[in-house]
């Protein structure tokens, strides 16, 4: 794979999450697993997995503020308790802001 100039930079996957209001038996922990340095071209995996908490969660992934499901080239894959966001590959219009976010499900 070529990778142009104008893709040559640094970018920044900062994973948050926020914690629901609704009623949990056992408050949700979770841990992220990212990516240390992804440049242009290269595959970004971001991992969100529940360590503890009550069950069942939906995970759902944000990029700026904006679910992820309508982008090309990032793909999500869940489980009762992790998440899987994959970006493939990885290219200007990835940069941005990523977050893992949980909900109990109802």
């Amino acid at each position: 794979m070529h990778c142009r100039r104008r893709y040559v930079g640094t970018y920044l996957i900062v994973v948050a999450f926020l914690v629901p209001n609704g009623f949990a038996l056992v408050a949700p922990s979770i841990q992220i697993f990212a990516s240390s340095e992804v440049k242009a071209g290269d595959k970004a995996t971001v991992t969100c997995v529940l360590k503890t908490g009550s069950q069942p969660l939906v995970f759902l992934w944000l990029k700026d503020g904006k679910e992820v499901s309508s982008l090309p080239n990032v793909k999500v894959k869940s489980a009762e308790d992790f998440s899987f966001l994959v970006i493939n590959p990885a290219d200007v219009h990835s940069s941005g802001q990523y977050t893992c976010f949980h909900d109990l499900q109802s």
